[in-house]
C-alpha cells in the first residue's frame, strides 16, 4: 500500500483532542503481525506543498509550496542523515516525530516504522497544463 508516512504507521495515530485514532497501518500490523512491512519516506530539506487557510481558495483552503526549515532537534530527519535509509527499529528513543507537510507529528518512530528512507531534498513536480486542469496533481522527484 503506498500511503503517507501517518497513515502507514504501525501504531495508532495521536490526535489532538480525540487521543489516538487507528490508521490503515495499524489495522494492517495487527491482522499480518511481522508480515507487515512499513516504509517511511521523508526529507531533510527542499519544497513541499502545504496547506493554509486561505477565504478565496475552494473550501477556504489553499495549497501552496514553502521551503522545508532545518530539521528539528528529535525528529528522524535529524537523526538520520539525507540520502540514507535505516532500520527504524535501531532508534528506539532516538527520534519521536516526522515530517508530515511542513510541519511535525509526534510518533515513536522505532515503534511506527519498520524502516527509514531521509531524502537530501524533496521538490513537487507538476505536469504540463493540457487542457483545463480540474485537479491540481502532486509528483515528487528526488533531487
Amino acid at each position: 500500500m503506498g500511503a503517507a508516512n501517518s497513515h502507514i504507521q504501525r501504531t495508532r495515530m495521536p490526535l489532538p483532542g480525540v487521543d489516538e485514532q487507528a490508521v490503515p497501518g495499524s489495522h494492517l500490523a495487527a491482522r499480518f503481525g511481522a508480515g507487515y512491512v512499513a516504509l517511511a519516506v521523508t526529507a531533510a530539506g527542499g519544497t513541499t506543498p502545504t496547506r493554509r487557510p486561505d477565504p478565496h481558495a475552494p473550501g477556504g483552503v489553499a495549497v501552496v509550496d514553502v521551503e522545508l526549515d532545518a530539521p528539528v532537534v528529535g525528529s528522524v530527519e535529524a537523526v538520520v542523515p539525507g540520502g540514507s535509509a535505516v532500520d527504524a527499529r535501531d532508534l528506539p528513543g532516538a527520534a519521536d516525530r516526522i515530517r508530515v507537510l511542513d510541519t511535525y507529528q509526534p510518533v515513536p518512530v522505532a515503534r511506527a516504522y519498520d524502516a527509514v528512507a531521509v531524502l537530501d531534498r524533496i521538490s513537487p513536480r507538476r505536469p504540463r497544463r493540457v487542457g483545463v486542469v480540474t485537479r491540481r496533481v502532486l509528483v515528487y522527484r528526488v533531487m
